[in-house]
Order: structure tokens, then C-alpha cells, then sequence
């Protein structure tokens, strides 16, 4: 299970911080966590749980065909004890196999395991979501991880328990909340499907009928008409309605000359991380990267990877992509202004770091560290408390270069100290002559390699 694209989602559920070092083991039981969903984003894109399974007799494999099952409930069954049970099934996962682990997390992700546009969530509030282990041997366990409280959203202390079909509410009397580790992403808005369609046309009659796969609505019909002797050229027009649909029938004029059609991407498709996140667009097949945090906790951080994988809550994150190639990756993190840090961990280069973009949005990013990178593209503008810029030995443009010292002194007030510069000096002309100046009167020591 894994995502195939990288999409911007909020974090409507997220239980993966406070480790009670608790372990559950249901059996072979149904079991449900209630929780209560944070936001309104209601279109689910990514979904992922910890689990854990191990055999006394032999830790590297099962000694039975173990296999795991995810379902989410609205509450709106019969009820208990007051409390409604989980009711109405809207996802089902199918037994899936999983492998011994003393610990891991199953990602769930749109277009993959959710439908596009996502798998909307019937719930204002409250839902279950349930897992179900079978096949476990005579040594074999498995079972999930306690964690509590969430940081986003909240559970409920208790839990259900799916008894031939009766759902009932349980405790623990240890004390323990017995909340399942899980986090949960969704999007307010359906999420069009990137991935290109086939674009199939039949001719009826008079008629042309042009249609695409119907998890592709959003995206949008085009045409252009020219005479024969231009053939086609860029003046693309948008039938209108046609991004709310997928098949549009159009009468054939034997008049026109030249007639094109194509399918294209909403302005939705490949937006940047957003409001709190860096963008960073990589080359390499195996970026590391680093975050920071110093002014107050940061109770979020969400690595989204050019792939579609996710990565959660690590303050320093690598990924490999299999192969290199260039991918737009960027990483959330809450509160923005918890983020001292960002680029690659200290004494890592060449990770193949070509553009990052936002860093305005970090009002206490202090140390940027993207020595001898592949850098072309950054804007240091709003970057008001930067005291530590390690971008030296990157084959920036002298245009991007120059106006790295504009926007810094236009944003530094200074005095400052501790502060260090360090930036390629074939890069640099005399157009940043001033704020160079500027910048070094302030407490900058300028270090050009």
C-alpha cells in the first residue's frame, strides 16, 4: 500500500506523538477506536495505523498466513449502554498479509486504496475505524500500538469490541486509554485525479463523442479550430462545463477545417506545499533532510515526497525514490513558527536540491544549510530572523544570487550577531553591491566560495 502522487491534505486525525509503551493484542477480534474528527476536510487521502507482530519461535516470519484488515463506521448503529455502535461500513481494506515487526505503520492512500476523488467520510464528528487480525500460529501475535491523547482530533478512552456481529464498548482496567496509534489526512475539496487519461472518441452520426475515465471529472475538454492550412497552433479554448463531466457530445461541421481536442489538468494539479510548508524539488534518489525546532514544539511535521509517501513526525527525514529523477517534495509543519531549521542535516551535500520555495512563511527560520547543492531557484524575501546561510558551492544565477542580499537586508533590521553568509561568489555582481554592504554594516561576516 502506498500513494502514487503527492497531493496537499490536512491532518484531521493525528495519534502518533505520546507512546504510552502499551501493547494490544485483540486476537482474532474485531476491535474499534472512536474517535472524533478534527477541521471539516472530509475527502480521505491518506490513512495509516501501527501495528505490531511477532512468533516466539522464529522473530524473521510468521508461524501461520497473518493477515490484518481495516474498516471505518459511521456511528449511527443500534445502542449501548446509551452509546451508538458503529453502524454503517464505508470502507472495507480486505484481509491484506503483513510481515513480523516490533513495530510499523500500514499506509493507506488515495489512488491506491481510496477512490479518487478520495474516500469521503460521512462524519461530522464521530467515526470508527476498526482492525481485525487472522491467521495468527501457536507462537504468533499481533496487535496494535497505544497512544494517547491525539494531537489533532481526539478518542475516547474506551473501545469496541465486534462480537459475532454485537458491538460492545470495553475498558481497560489498568487504566490505560486504549487509543490505536492512527493518523488521518483529507482534503476539503474532491481531489482530481493527476495521472493522464485516455481521451477515446467514436463518431455517431453527425456527432463526435469524446469521453474520459470517470475518476478523471475536473479535469477539462479543450478545443481549437483552424483552417487547413494553419493546422493546430496554441489558441486552445475550454468547453465550458466539461470539468464536471467526463464525456461531451459535439456536432461534426464538415465546414471546419481543422479541429483538435485534448484534455487538460485544473490549476489544481501540482500546487506547492502551501501556507506551512517548505517546497523542495530534489534530483537524487535518496534525499536526506532536516527540520528544526526551537520556538515552541512543533506539533506536526509531515514530509510529503515527490512519490506520494509520507513520512511523519521525524525532525530529520530521507526517502528513496528507487531511481533519480526530478520530484517536487515539501514538508508541513505546525506551528510555522516552531521552525528554526531547514535543508539538509549538517555535513550532507550534493542531495540534488534544485529549487525550495516558502521559507517567507517561517518567521523564526534562523539556520538554512544547502551547502554545494544544485541550487537555481530560492527567494530569501520575509526571511527576517536568517542568521546562518550555508549556500555556497551552488550554480545559482547571478540574477537569483543578487537578489539573495537584496531580500535579506530588506528583511534583516539588525544590528545582528553570530550572523554568517556563505554564498558562491562567482555568482554574485556588483548589482548586490549595496546590500551586501548593508548586510555586512549589520553583523554579517561574508564568507564567498
Amino acid at each position: 500500500m502506498g500513494l502514487t502522487v503527492s497531493l496537499p491534505a490536512a491532518v484531521i486525525f493525528y495519534n502518533a506523538t505520546y507512546d504510552r509503551v502499551t501493547r494490544f493484542a485483540p486476537g482474532t477480534n474485531e476491535v474499534g477506536d472512536e474517535i472524533l474528527l478534527a477541521g471539516t476536510e472530509r475527502y480521505l487521502t491518506n490513512f495509516s495505523f501501527e501495528f505490531w507482530g511477532t512468533n516466539t519461535a522464529n522473530p524473521a516470519a510468521f508461524a501461520g498466513p497473518v493477515e490484518a484488515r481495516v474498516r471505518f463506521y459511521q456511528n449511527n448503529g443500534t445502542n449501548f449502554n446509551g452509546y451508538p455502535t458503529p453502524g454503517t461500513n464505508f470502507y472495507d481494506s480486505g484481509w491484506f498479509p503483513i510481515a513480523p515487526t516490533s513495530r510499523s505503520s500500514e499506509i493507506f492512500a488515495l489512488g491506491n486504496d481510496f477512490p479518487w476523488p478520495g474516500l469521503f467520510l460521512p462524519a461530522t464528528s464521530n467515526m470508527t475505524w476498526s482492525v481485525q487480525f487472522q491467521g495468527m500460529g501457536a507462537t504468533d501475535s499481533a496487535g496494535v500500538d497505544i497512544y494517547s491523547p491525539p494531537v489533532v482530533g481526539q478518542d475516547y478512552p474506551d473501545y469496541w469490541l465486534n462480537t459475532n456481529g454485537n458491538w460492545m464498548l470495553m475498558t481497560n482496567n489498568s487504566g490505560v486509554h486504549i487509543d490505536f496509534g492512527a493518523v488521518m489526512e483529507a482534503s476539503a475539496q474532491p481531489i482530481v485525479n493527476p495521472n493522464p487519461p485516455w481521451l477515446t472518441i467514436v463518431v455517431s452520426g453527425t456527432n463526435l463523442i469524446l469521453s474520459w475515465p470517470s475518476d478523471h471529472i475536473g479535469w477539462m475538454l479543450q478545443v481549437q479550430t483552424n483552417s487547413i492550412n494553419v493546422g493546430i497552433s496554441n489558441n486552445w479554448h475550454t468547453i465550458a462545463g466539461s470539468s464536471t463531466v467526463y464525456s461531451q457530445t459535439l456536432p461534426i461541421d464538415p465546414a471546419n477545417g481543422c479541429v483538435f481536442h485534448r484534455l487538460v489538468a485544473p490549476a489544481q494539479l501540482n500546487p506547492p506545499g502551501g501556507v506551512n510548508a517548505i517546497t523542495f524539488v530534489t534530483t537524487s534518489r535518496n534525499p536526506h533532510m532536516e527540520i528544526r525546532t526551537g520556538v515552541g514544539a512543533a506539533t506536526n511535521i509531515v514530509w510529503h515526497w515527490g512519490d506520494g509517501m509520507i513520512t511523519w513526525g521525524a525532525l530529520v527525514a530521507d526517502h528513496d525514490f528507487g531511481s533519480a529523477e526530478v520530484r517536487t517534495n515539501y514538508v508541513e509543519v505546525l506551528p510555522s513558527g516552531s521552525v528554526t531549521y531547514f535543508g539538509t542535516p549538517m555535513g550532507i551535500t550534493g542531495q540534488g536540491i534544485t529549487g525550495v520555495f516558502g521559507l517567507t512563511n517561517f518567521p523564526n527560520l534562523n539556520f538554512l544549510y544547502l551547502y554545494q547543492e544544485s541550487l537555481t531557484d530560492l527567494s530569501l524575501a520575509g526571511c527576517a530572523n536568517l542568521r546562518q546561510l550555508h549556500l555556497a558551492n551552488n550554480p545559482v544565477p547571478v540574477a537569483v544570487c543578487d537578489q539573495w542580499f537584496i531580500d535579506l537586508d530588506n528583511a534583516v533590521a539588525g544590528p545582528v550577531t553570530g550572523a554568517d553568509f556563505y554564498y558562491p561568489g562567482v555568482s554574485r555582481s556588483s548589482a548586490s553591491d549595496a546590500a551586501w554592504t548593508s548586510l555586512a554594516g549589520k553583523g554579517f561576516a561574508m564568507h564567498a566560495f
